[in-house]
Protein backbone atom coordinates (compact mmCIF):
# COMPACT_ATOMS: atom_id res chain seq x y z
CA UNK A 1 0.00 0.00 0.00
CA UNK A 2 2.87 2.21 0.81
CA UNK A 3 6.25 2.82 -1.04
CA UNK A 4 8.08 4.30 1.45
CA UNK A 5 7.72 5.34 5.25
CA UNK A 6 7.49 8.93 4.44
CA UNK A 7 4.54 8.24 2.92
CA UNK A 8 2.75 6.15 5.29
CA UNK A 9 3.74 9.08 7.51
CA UNK A 10 1.84 11.28 5.80
CA UNK A 11 -1.24 9.57 5.19
CA UNK A 12 -1.73 8.28 8.70
CA UNK A 13 -1.07 12.32 9.48
CA UNK A 14 -3.54 12.86 7.38
CA UNK A 15 -5.91 10.92 9.53
CA UNK A 16 -5.11 11.80 12.67
CA UNK A 17 -5.68 15.46 11.36
CA UNK A 18 -8.72 14.77 10.71
CA UNK A 19 -10.15 12.62 14.19
CA UNK A 20 -8.08 15.78 15.78
CA UNK A 21 -10.43 18.15 14.06
CA UNK A 22 -13.84 16.54 14.52
CA UNK A 23 -13.14 15.97 18.23
CA UNK A 24 -11.96 19.36 18.73
CA UNK A 25 -15.04 20.90 17.14
CA UNK A 26 -17.46 18.76 18.87
CA UNK A 27 -15.43 19.79 22.59
CA UNK A 28 -15.92 23.12 21.32
CA UNK A 29 -19.43 22.75 20.68
CA UNK A 30 -20.25 21.85 24.12
CA UNK A 31 -17.93 24.29 25.97
CA UNK A 32 -19.89 27.06 24.19
CA UNK A 33 -23.27 25.11 25.26
CA UNK A 34 -21.93 24.32 28.75
CA UNK A 35 -21.02 28.53 28.46
CA UNK A 36 -24.27 29.46 27.53
CA UNK A 37 -26.47 27.32 30.06
CA UNK A 38 -24.24 28.36 33.43
CA UNK A 39 -24.77 31.98 32.10
CA UNK A 40 -28.49 31.06 32.10
CA UNK A 41 -28.86 29.48 35.59
CA UNK A 42 -26.91 32.25 37.33
CA UNK A 43 -29.04 35.12 35.63
CA UNK A 44 -31.88 33.08 37.16
CA UNK A 45 -30.27 32.49 40.39
CA UNK A 46 -29.67 36.08 40.62
CA UNK A 47 -33.57 36.99 39.67
CA UNK A 48 -34.62 34.36 42.09
CA UNK A 49 -36.21 34.94 45.79
CA UNK A 50 -32.94 34.94 47.93
CA UNK A 51 -31.60 32.02 49.38
CA UNK A 52 -34.52 29.73 48.58
CA UNK A 53 -32.96 26.58 46.82
CA UNK A 54 -34.39 26.16 43.51
CA UNK A 55 -35.84 23.20 42.54
CA UNK A 56 -34.10 21.08 39.85
CA UNK A 57 -35.26 17.69 38.14
CA UNK A 58 -32.87 14.87 39.41
CA UNK A 59 -31.72 12.77 36.27
CA UNK A 60 -31.37 8.69 36.69
CA UNK A 61 -30.73 9.09 40.77
CA UNK A 62 -28.34 11.79 40.15
CA UNK A 63 -29.34 15.35 41.58
CA UNK A 64 -28.75 18.46 40.15
CA UNK A 65 -28.75 20.51 43.51
CA UNK A 66 -28.22 24.29 44.51
CA UNK A 67 -26.20 24.59 47.82
CA UNK A 68 -27.30 27.94 49.32
CA UNK A 69 -26.17 27.25 52.83
CA UNK A 70 -22.80 28.70 53.55
CA UNK A 71 -22.45 25.64 55.68
CA UNK A 72 -21.67 23.53 52.79
CA UNK A 73 -20.21 25.41 50.14
CA UNK A 74 -16.68 24.40 51.03
CA UNK A 75 -17.65 21.18 50.32
CA UNK A 76 -19.57 21.17 47.21
CA UNK A 77 -19.64 24.11 44.51
CA UNK A 78 -22.70 26.17 43.75
CA UNK A 79 -24.37 24.03 41.93
CA UNK A 80 -23.21 20.27 42.02
CA UNK A 81 -24.80 16.80 40.62
CA UNK A 82 -25.12 14.82 43.21
CA UNK A 83 -24.83 10.74 42.85
CA UNK A 84 -27.02 9.56 45.58
CA UNK A 85 -27.42 6.02 46.76
CA UNK A 86 -30.80 6.09 47.43
CA UNK A 87 -32.15 3.85 50.10
CA UNK A 88 -34.79 4.21 52.71
CA UNK A 89 -33.43 5.89 55.82
CA UNK A 90 -34.93 5.39 59.34
CA UNK A 91 -33.79 6.32 62.98
CA UNK A 92 -31.82 3.19 63.51
CA UNK A 93 -29.97 3.23 60.65
CA UNK A 94 -28.86 6.83 60.59
CA UNK A 95 -27.39 6.53 64.40
CA UNK A 96 -25.66 3.53 63.33
CA UNK A 97 -22.35 5.80 61.94
CA UNK A 98 -20.34 2.63 62.16
CA UNK A 99 -17.41 5.01 63.91
CA UNK A 100 -17.43 8.17 60.97
CA UNK A 101 -17.80 11.65 62.09
CA UNK A 102 -21.06 12.41 61.15
CA UNK A 103 -20.10 14.75 58.41
CA UNK A 104 -18.92 12.29 56.66
CA UNK A 105 -22.21 11.21 56.05
CA UNK A 106 -24.01 13.54 54.05
CA UNK A 107 -27.77 13.09 52.60
CA UNK A 108 -29.75 14.36 50.07
CA UNK A 109 -33.31 15.46 51.42
CA UNK A 110 -36.67 16.85 49.82
CA UNK A 111 -37.97 20.07 51.56
CA UNK A 112 -41.48 19.93 50.44
CA UNK A 113 -43.99 23.32 50.72
CA UNK A 114 -46.95 24.33 51.43
CA UNK A 115 -47.75 24.96 48.00
CA UNK A 116 -46.50 21.74 47.08
CA UNK A 117 -43.54 22.50 45.63
CA UNK A 118 -40.69 20.41 46.26
CA UNK A 119 -36.66 21.35 46.16
CA UNK A 120 -33.68 19.23 46.83
CA UNK A 121 -30.85 20.24 49.73
CA UNK A 122 -27.65 18.45 51.10
CA UNK A 123 -26.67 18.21 54.70
CA UNK A 124 -25.39 15.98 57.96
CA UNK A 125 -27.60 14.58 60.78
CA UNK A 126 -26.99 16.50 63.63
CA UNK A 127 -29.29 14.88 65.89
CA UNK A 128 -32.30 12.88 65.81
CA UNK A 129 -35.80 11.19 67.49
CA UNK A 130 -37.50 8.22 66.12
CA UNK A 131 -39.96 10.68 64.12
CA UNK A 132 -37.48 13.09 62.48
CA UNK A 133 -33.93 14.35 62.64
CA UNK A 134 -32.20 17.56 62.58
CA UNK A 135 -29.83 18.74 59.94
CA UNK A 136 -27.90 21.94 59.43
CA UNK A 137 -29.73 25.48 60.43
CA UNK A 138 -32.44 23.27 62.66
CA UNK A 139 -34.38 21.95 59.64
CA UNK A 140 -36.46 19.10 60.87
CA UNK A 141 -36.49 16.67 58.15
CA UNK A 142 -38.89 13.47 58.30
CA UNK A 143 -36.84 10.40 57.39
CA UNK A 144 -39.19 10.10 54.75
CA UNK A 145 -38.43 12.94 52.83
CA UNK A 146 -34.74 11.86 53.23
CA UNK A 147 -33.56 10.14 49.40
CA UNK A 148 -30.42 8.61 50.25
CA UNK A 149 -26.41 9.35 51.20
CA UNK A 150 -24.83 11.29 48.46
CA UNK A 151 -21.59 9.37 47.61
CA UNK A 152 -19.89 11.76 45.49
CA UNK A 153 -20.80 15.01 43.14
CA UNK A 154 -19.52 17.04 40.16
CA UNK A 155 -19.23 20.55 40.06
CA UNK A 156 -21.37 21.03 36.59
CA UNK A 157 -24.15 22.31 35.34
CA UNK A 158 -24.64 21.66 31.77
CA UNK A 159 -25.82 18.35 31.35
CA UNK A 160 -28.51 18.43 28.40
CA UNK A 161 -30.97 17.25 31.10
CA UNK A 162 -29.95 13.54 31.04
CA UNK A 163 -27.04 12.26 32.20
CA UNK A 164 -26.46 9.90 28.74
CA UNK A 165 -25.37 12.79 27.10
CA UNK A 166 -22.80 13.48 30.04
CA UNK A 167 -21.41 10.37 29.71
CA UNK A 168 -21.34 10.31 26.22
CA UNK A 169 -19.18 13.43 26.21
CA UNK A 170 -16.67 12.28 28.89
CA UNK A 171 -16.45 9.19 27.38
CA UNK A 172 -15.04 10.81 24.19
CA UNK A 173 -12.91 12.98 26.37
CA UNK A 174 -10.99 10.28 27.63
CA UNK A 175 -11.31 8.28 24.33
CA UNK A 176 -9.65 11.39 23.06
CA UNK A 177 -6.73 11.61 25.70
CA UNK A 178 -5.81 7.88 25.51
CA UNK A 179 -5.81 8.51 21.50
CA UNK A 180 -3.45 11.09 22.04
CA UNK A 181 -1.38 9.55 24.26
CA UNK A 182 -1.51 5.86 22.20
CA UNK A 183 -0.73 7.75 18.81
CA UNK A 184 2.12 9.92 20.31
CA UNK A 185 4.00 7.22 21.73
CA UNK A 186 4.39 5.36 19.04
CA UNK A 187 7.25 6.27 16.40
CA UNK A 188 4.84 7.21 13.58
CA UNK A 189 2.91 9.40 15.77
CA UNK A 190 5.39 10.95 17.38
CA UNK A 191 7.15 11.54 13.81
CA UNK A 192 4.24 13.26 12.98
CA UNK A 193 3.72 15.25 16.27
CA UNK A 194 7.30 16.13 15.67
CA UNK A 195 7.23 17.44 11.63
CA UNK A 196 3.60 19.39 13.08
CA UNK A 197 5.67 21.29 15.33
CA UNK A 198 8.34 21.95 13.37
CA UNK A 199 6.42 22.93 10.83
CA UNK A 200 4.66 25.56 13.15
CA UNK A 201 8.08 26.69 14.11
CA UNK A 202 9.85 27.42 10.95
CA UNK A 203 6.76 29.87 9.74
CA UNK A 204 7.91 31.63 12.96
CA UNK A 205 11.25 32.11 11.69
CA UNK A 206 12.14 31.74 8.32
CA UNK A 207 15.82 32.27 8.62
CA UNK A 208 17.45 29.16 7.40
CA UNK A 209 17.66 30.31 4.07
CA UNK A 210 16.56 26.64 2.26
CA UNK A 211 13.16 26.76 0.01
CA UNK A 212 12.29 23.59 0.27
CA UNK A 213 10.04 22.52 2.91
CA UNK A 214 11.37 18.80 3.72
CA UNK A 215 14.61 19.97 3.67
CA UNK A 216 14.02 22.72 6.38
CA UNK A 217 12.25 20.01 8.37
CA UNK A 218 15.24 17.78 7.96
CA UNK A 219 17.67 20.80 8.79
CA UNK A 220 15.92 21.38 12.00
CA UNK A 221 15.61 17.94 13.28
CA UNK A 222 19.62 17.54 13.19
CA UNK A 223 20.06 20.64 14.91
CA UNK A 224 17.42 19.27 18.14
CA UNK A 225 17.76 15.68 17.64
CA UNK A 226 20.88 13.80 18.04
CA UNK A 227 22.08 10.96 15.56
CA UNK A 228 22.20 8.84 18.53
CA UNK A 229 18.52 9.67 19.71
CA UNK A 230 17.21 9.14 15.95
CA UNK A 231 18.55 6.00 16.35
CA UNK A 232 17.15 5.10 19.51
CA UNK A 233 13.68 6.00 18.73
CA UNK A 234 14.11 4.30 15.34
CA UNK A 235 15.24 0.50 17.33
CA UNK A 236 12.51 1.39 19.83
CA UNK A 237 9.69 1.54 17.01
CA UNK A 238 11.04 -1.64 15.73
CA UNK A 239 10.92 -3.28 18.80
CA UNK A 240 7.47 -2.08 19.51
CA UNK A 241 6.16 -3.45 16.11
CA UNK A 242 6.68 -7.17 17.49
CA UNK A 243 3.54 -8.02 15.48
CA UNK A 244 5.43 -6.62 12.30
CA UNK A 245 2.54 -4.62 11.53
CA UNK A 246 4.44 -1.57 9.93
CA UNK A 247 7.43 -3.46 7.68
CA UNK A 248 8.22 -2.25 4.73
CA UNK A 249 6.20 -3.26 1.76
CA UNK A 250 7.67 -2.33 -1.69
CA UNK A 251 11.61 -0.55 -1.95
CA UNK A 252 11.65 1.41 -4.84
CA UNK A 253 14.26 1.37 -7.78
CA UNK A 254 15.58 4.97 -6.87
CA UNK A 255 16.94 4.04 -3.33
CA UNK A 256 18.52 0.56 -4.97
CA UNK A 257 20.48 2.85 -6.80
CA UNK A 258 20.94 4.93 -3.85
CA UNK A 259 22.19 2.05 -2.30
CA UNK A 260 24.52 1.05 -4.88
CA UNK A 261 26.20 4.54 -4.99
CA UNK A 262 26.82 4.63 -1.35
CA UNK A 263 28.55 1.27 -1.17
CA UNK A 264 30.83 2.31 -4.25
CA UNK A 265 31.64 5.98 -2.32
CA UNK A 266 32.96 4.13 0.51
CA UNK A 267 33.06 7.63 2.29
CA UNK A 268 33.26 6.38 6.22
CA UNK A 269 34.32 10.00 7.32
CA UNK A 270 31.57 10.36 9.91
CA UNK A 271 29.10 7.83 12.13
CA UNK A 272 26.10 8.90 10.08
CA UNK A 273 27.80 7.67 7.03
CA UNK A 274 28.94 4.46 8.19
CA UNK A 275 24.97 3.96 9.00
CA UNK A 276 24.41 4.60 5.85
CA UNK A 277 26.85 2.05 4.41
CA UNK A 278 25.42 -0.50 6.53
CA UNK A 279 21.79 0.42 6.28
CA UNK A 280 22.77 0.39 1.78
CA UNK A 281 23.97 -3.59 2.55
CA UNK A 282 20.84 -4.72 4.74
CA UNK A 283 18.63 -2.71 2.34
CA UNK A 284 19.59 -4.72 -0.79
CA UNK A 285 19.74 -7.98 1.41
CA UNK A 286 16.33 -7.69 1.67
CA UNK A 287 15.47 -6.11 -1.39
CA UNK A 288 17.26 -9.35 -3.01
CA UNK A 289 14.90 -11.94 -1.62
CA UNK A 290 11.47 -9.95 -2.69
CA UNK A 291 9.48 -11.57 -5.20
CA UNK A 292 9.53 -8.39 -7.44
CA UNK A 293 13.11 -8.13 -7.80
CA UNK A 294 15.38 -7.81 -10.92
CA UNK A 295 16.72 -10.86 -12.23
CA UNK A 296 20.23 -8.93 -12.14
CA UNK A 297 20.22 -8.81 -8.21
CA UNK A 298 17.60 -11.77 -7.42
CA UNK A 299 19.21 -13.76 -4.90
CA UNK A 300 22.88 -12.63 -5.65
CA UNK A 301 24.39 -11.17 -2.37
CA UNK A 302 27.48 -9.41 -4.78
CA UNK A 303 27.22 -6.80 -1.65
CA UNK A 304 28.57 -8.70 1.46
CA UNK A 305 32.07 -8.15 0.14
CA UNK A 306 31.77 -4.51 1.25
CA UNK A 307 31.26 -6.31 5.03
CA UNK A 308 34.92 -6.96 5.04
CA UNK A 309 35.95 -3.37 3.42
CA UNK A 310 34.45 -1.96 6.51
CA UNK A 311 35.34 -3.87 8.84
CA UNK A 312 38.97 -3.32 7.86
CA UNK A 313 38.46 0.30 8.06
CA UNK A 314 36.74 -0.33 11.76
CA UNK A 315 39.96 -2.13 13.07
CA UNK A 316 42.25 -0.05 11.61
CA UNK A 317 40.23 3.13 12.84
CA UNK A 318 39.06 2.15 16.14
CA UNK A 319 36.07 3.78 17.07
CA UNK A 320 33.26 3.64 19.71
CA UNK A 321 30.54 4.64 17.73
CA UNK A 322 31.03 1.96 15.54
CA UNK A 323 32.78 -1.84 16.61
CA UNK A 324 32.39 -4.36 15.05
CA UNK A 325 32.30 -8.41 16.25
CA UNK A 326 32.06 -11.86 15.62
CA UNK A 327 29.07 -14.57 16.64
CA UNK A 328 27.67 -17.67 15.32
CA UNK A 329 27.73 -17.41 12.07
CA UNK A 330 27.25 -13.79 11.59
CA UNK A 331 29.22 -10.73 11.56
CA UNK A 332 27.88 -8.12 13.57
CA UNK A 333 28.60 -4.09 13.08
CA UNK A 334 27.06 -1.79 16.17
CA UNK A 335 26.84 1.98 14.84
CA UNK A 336 25.57 3.99 17.05
CA UNK A 337 23.36 1.70 19.23
CA UNK A 338 22.13 -0.44 16.34
CA UNK A 339 23.22 -4.13 15.65
CA UNK A 340 23.49 -4.83 12.10
CA UNK A 341 23.93 -8.79 11.61
CA UNK A 342 25.28 -9.93 8.31
CA UNK A 343 25.58 -14.11 7.72
CA UNK A 344 27.55 -15.92 5.01
CA UNK A 345 30.31 -13.41 5.62
CA UNK A 346 34.19 -14.73 5.27
CA UNK A 347 36.09 -12.34 7.52
CA UNK A 348 39.20 -11.43 6.69
CA UNK A 349 40.11 -9.69 10.24
CA UNK A 350 40.00 -11.63 13.73
CA UNK A 351 36.87 -10.17 15.91
CA UNK A 352 35.84 -10.41 19.25
CA UNK A 353 32.99 -12.87 19.87
CA UNK A 354 29.85 -11.22 20.86
CA UNK A 355 25.79 -12.56 21.16
CA UNK A 356 23.36 -11.31 18.54
CA UNK A 357 21.05 -9.48 19.71
CA UNK A 358 18.54 -11.15 17.35
CA UNK A 359 16.60 -8.09 16.69
CA UNK A 360 15.96 -8.37 12.46
CA UNK A 361 16.13 -5.37 10.75
CA UNK A 362 15.63 -6.48 7.15
CA UNK A 363 12.04 -5.91 7.46
CA UNK A 364 11.93 -2.19 8.09
CA UNK A 365 15.22 -1.76 5.64
CA UNK A 366 14.08 1.06 3.56
CA UNK A 367 12.91 2.69 6.85
CA UNK A 368 16.53 2.39 8.54
CA UNK A 369 18.34 3.49 5.30
CA UNK A 370 16.44 6.93 5.00
CA UNK A 371 17.13 7.42 8.75
CA UNK A 372 20.33 9.67 7.59
CA UNK A 373 20.46 9.10 3.99
CA UNK A 374 18.83 12.19 2.78
CA UNK A 375 21.22 14.52 5.33
CA UNK A 376 24.36 12.65 4.50
CA UNK A 377 24.52 12.12 0.87
CA UNK A 378 21.81 14.79 -0.76
CA UNK A 379 23.84 16.35 -3.61
CA UNK A 380 26.37 13.96 -3.35
CA UNK A 381 27.80 13.46 -6.82
CA UNK A 382 29.28 10.38 -6.00
CA UNK A 383 32.16 10.53 -8.59
CA UNK A 384 33.94 7.45 -6.79
CA UNK A 385 31.16 5.29 -7.14
CA UNK A 386 30.67 5.93 -10.55
CA UNK A 387 34.33 5.02 -11.07
CA UNK A 388 33.23 1.97 -9.81
CA UNK A 389 32.70 -0.68 -13.02
CA UNK A 390 31.18 -3.34 -10.55
CA UNK A 391 28.72 -0.70 -9.08
CA UNK A 392 27.69 0.71 -12.71
CA UNK A 393 27.19 -2.92 -13.98
CA UNK A 394 24.27 -3.37 -11.54
CA UNK A 395 23.00 0.21 -12.00
CA UNK A 396 23.13 0.09 -15.80
CA UNK A 397 21.47 -3.63 -15.49
CA UNK A 398 18.66 -2.09 -13.45
CA UNK A 399 18.14 0.89 -15.89
CA UNK A 400 18.12 -1.88 -18.75
CA UNK A 401 15.34 -3.74 -17.05
CA UNK A 402 13.52 -1.09 -16.60
CA UNK A 403 13.63 0.03 -20.53
CA UNK A 404 12.78 -3.03 -21.24
CA UNK A 405 9.79 -2.68 -18.75
CA UNK A 406 8.73 0.43 -20.85
CA UNK A 407 8.68 -1.26 -24.11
Amino acid sequence: MFESYEQKQEFYGKIFNIVHIVLICFFSVFAVFIFAYNILILVSHLSGEGEKTQDFNFIDGNYLVEVSSNAWNAYYSQFSLLFVEEKEINYENVIKHDGKSEYEHVYLFRNVYEDGGVTYSVGAVISTTKEACVVYGDKHVKYEDIIGEVRFSIPVVAIFGDAFFMFIYLFLLISYLAFLYIFSTTQMGYDILFTKHLKKELKKNNSFGISDEKNRVEEVVVKMETSEEIVQNALNYIISDFDNKNIDNIIDVQTIKNALLVLGECDFSSKEKVFVYLASINLLNAYTKKPYAFESLKKKYFFKKYVNVLVDFIVKNPNNDVKAYSGEGVVIIECMGMQFSFHGVKLTQDLWNKEWSQIKLQPYADYIFHLFYDKEFAGNDFSKAKSNSSIMKYIKSIEKSLKNKKE
